[in-house]
């Protein structure tokens, strides 16, 4: 992860150190210029998963839903890559990454005040040829880390679990019996 000017402690309060914390902050914020195209996307993200749901309480987050779609654009082609574009308001592939990258900077701190990190990923299953210029791609814009494994196995299972409590803080703590698999696709949800 990128590194980030440390908040100022009660030992070095100084004007100076506050000021190039700031500043570090800011020059991240870029993320604020594209708020004409994401605000559209996430009003129409809320509409749909916020729905009817009855007497249900739901959680979402647009961003991750955001983050979601733009690396299925890096991953695709054709027809279906176009509608992620048109879903997403870019245009192209290019700008898909430096907006998804200026969320993803704009969203990331790790500053000793502050943690926040939209942690991305993808899992593939072990036993098919993977294209590694879309997984860099993903690493690059995205910050996405890649794992291939057997999805049926207890290490790969393992390593999920893992992966969600370091990306979280541990505050899910998920433990392999928690994890919830798609038997059908084998892709972990």
């Amino acid at each position: 992860y990128p590194s980030m000017e440390m908040a100022p402690k009660k030992e070095n309060n100084s004007l100076k150190a506050y000021q190039s914390w700031r500043n570090d902050i800011d020059k991240r914020s870029d993320v604020y210029t594209d708020l004409d195209v994401l605000v559209p996307f996430f009003s129409d993200a809320a509409e749909e998963f916020l729905g009817d749901h009855g007497d249900k309480n739901v959680v979402f987050s647009p961003l991750s839903i955001y983050m979601t779609l733009a690396m299925m654009g890096e991953t695709s082609n054709g027809e279906v890559q176009a509608d992620i574009f048109e879903r997403l308001g870019v245009p192209n592939i290019t700008h898909l990454r430096a907006q998804a990258s200026r969320i993803w900077n704009g969203t990331y701190r790790d500053d000793g005040a502050i943690k926040s990190l939209v942690a991305n990923s993808i899992w593939l299953r072990d036993g098919y040829e993977f294209n590694q210029a879309p997984l860099d791609s993903l690493a690059e814009h995205y910050y996405a880390s890649s794992y291939a494994g057997d999805m049926d196995s207890a290490d790969f299972k393992e390593q999920y679990c893992e992966w969600i409590n370091e990306s979280s803080g541990n505050e899910f703590d998920m433990s392999i019996d928690s994890v919830p698999w798609d038997e059908y696709t084998d892709i972990c949800i």
